[in-house]
C-alpha cells in the first residue's frame, strides 16, 4: 500500500475515532436530559412502574436488598427540583437510576422495505455505531454517575491517529508532524502536539455532554452550554505557543553550519548565537533523543540541560493538568446536574493558577534563554587569538 493510502487510512480512523467520542459523549449527556424529562413529567413513561418494596427503597439504593429500581414509580417535583440542591430526597437516588436506564434504552432497529423505513433503518444503524462508547442502558440502572474519561481516552486516540497520518502523508514517517525543517525532533512543536491533544480532547468532551445534558435547560439565559477556560489556562497556552514560535525566529536567527556564530553587543560584553547543527538528510534519522540533544554545531550529540528541564517541566504540567480534567470529568453527579440546570457553573476546565503558569513561563524562558550565550563573542574571541599571534 503506497504512503498517501496509508496516510489517507489513518486520517481516515482518526477521525471517525473522535467522532466517536464526540457521538457518545453527546449520547451520554442526552440521557441526563431525557432522564430529567422523565422525571419533571414532560415525558410520561409508558407503561408507568408501580410502586413496590417501597420501605426498602427509601435509602436510595437500587441495589438494596429487596428493592427493584425498574419498580419505582418516577416524582415529577421532588426528585427534579428547580432551585438548587445540596442532596437528592431520600429514595431519589433509584428513581433517578431508573429514569437514567429508561432513558438511555433505544427501540431495536429492524429493517422494513420502502425508502423512508430503510433510510430510518440506515440512521439508526449510524446511530448505534457512532456512539458505541456511551454507557449502556444496564450501566446506567447499575450506576447513576457515568465517567466521560472513556470517551476523552478514546478522542485522544483519534487526535493521535489524525497527527500520526499527516506527518506520514508528508514526510513518511509518524512522528513526521514533529520534526523541524532539519529533520530532527522539535522540542516546541512537541510540546504544541501535547497541549492541543490535551485540551483539545477534553474540551471536545465536556462541550458535547454538557450540549447534550443541558438541553433541558437551554431557554435559560444564564445556562453556559460550553466550558469555560480561565485565565490562567490561556496564559498557559500563550506561552506555549509563544514560545514555540520565539524558538522558531532563533533557529531562523542561527547561521547555517560550517559558518561564524552571529553575536551582538549587549553593554560590556556580548550575546553569542552559534551555528545550528547541521540538517539531517533523512526524516527517518530522527528520534526522540533529539528532544533532550543540542542544536549547535559541534555539540549536537551533546545533552542540552535546558533541554532536559523543558521536557521534564513539560512531563510535570501535562499530566498534573490531565489529572485536574480527569477529576473534572468524573463530577457527572445528578446534585451537580441540577444545580447546572438551576445556572451554576459545571464542567468547566480547572483553573491551574498563577504557580502553574509561572512554572511555564520559567521553563520556556530557561529553554530559550540557553540557546545564547553571554560574554565575549567570536569576533572577540578570534581577535585575542590574533594579537597573541602577532605577539
Amino acid at each position: 500500500m503506497s504512503q498517501t493510502r496509508v496516510a489517507i487510512l489513518l486520517g481516515t480512523i482518526g477521525v471517525f475515532v473522535f467522532v466517536v467520542s464526540i457521538a457518545s459523549a453527546l449520547s451520554t449527556g442526552l440521557v441526563y436530559a431525557g432522564a430529567h424529562m422523565l422525571i419533571s413529567g414532560h415525558i410520561e413513561a409508558e407503561p408507568e412502574p408501580a410502586r413496590t418494596n417501597e420501605k426498602s427503597c427509601e435509602n436510595g439504593s437500587a441495589g438494596a436488598a429487596g428493592c427493584d429500581a425498574s419498580k419505582v414509580t418516577l416524582p415529577r417535583k421532588e426528585c427534579a427540583p428547580n432551585e438548587n440542591v445540596a442532596e437528592l430526597p431520600p429514595g431519589c437516588l433509584a428513581v433517578w437510576r431508573h429514569a437514567l436506564e429508561l432513558a438511555a434504552t433505544t427501540e431495536p432497529v429492524t429493517f422494513e422495505w420502502g425508502f423512508k423505513p430503510a433510510l430510518l433503518w440506515v440512521v439508526g444503524i449510524i446511530g448505534n455505531v457512532v456512539t458505541f462508547a456511551a454507557p449502556s442502558p444496564e450501566s446506567f440502572g447499575a450506576r447513576v454517575q457515568p465517567s466521560l474519561v472513556p470517551m476523552f481516552a478514546l478522542a485522544t486516540v483519534g487526535i493521535i491517529l489524525l497527527g500520526v497520518a499527516v506527518g506520514y502523508g508528508i514526510l513518511g514517517v509518524t512522528r513526521g508532524i514533529l520534526l523541524g525543517d532539519n529533520n530532527r525532533m522539535s522540542l516546541g512543536k512537541t510540546q504544541v502536539a501535547l497541549w492541543t491533544t490535551v485540551i483539545v480532547g477534553a474540551y471536545a468532551m465536556l462541550a458535547s455532554f454538557k450540549i447534550g445534558a443541558l438541553s433541558v435547560a437551554v431557554t435559560d439565559g444564564n445556562i453556559n452550554l460550553f466550558p469555560v477556560l480561565h485565565g490562567w489556562i490561556w496564559a498557559a497556552l500563550s506561552i506555549s505557543v509563544g514560545s514555540a514560535l520565539v524558538t522558531g525566529l532563533v533557529k531562523e536567527a542561527r547561521p547555517g553550519a560550517g559558518t561564524r556564530s552571529v553575536n551582538v553587543r549587549a553593554g560590556p560584553g556580548r550575546i553569542d548565537l552559534g551555528p545550528r547543527a547541521a540538517e539531517r538528510p533523512d526524516p527517518g534519522d530522527a528520534s526522540i533523543a533529539d528532544l533532550f540533544l543540542s542544536e549547535e554545531a559541534g555539540s549536537e550529540q551533546r545533552p542540552d540541560l535546558s533541554r532536559v528541564q523543558q521536557v521534564l517541566f513539560t512531563i510535570i504540567l501535562v499530566v498534573s493538568y490531565m489529572g485536574a480534567l480527569i477529576a473534572v470529568m468524573r463530577e457527572t453527579t445528578i446534585v451537580s446536574f441540577l444545580r447546572a440546570t438551576g445556572g451554576d457553573g459545571w464542567l468547566d476546565f480547572p483553573d491551574p493558577g498563577a504557580t502553574f503558569a509561572a512554572l511555564l513561563a520559567l521553563s520556556h524562558s530557561a529553554y530559550i534563554v540557553g540557546k545564547f550565550e553571554f560574554g565575549k563573542g567570536e569576533s572577540d574571541r578570534q581577535a585575542s587569538k590574533e594579537g597573541e599571534a602577532s605577539d
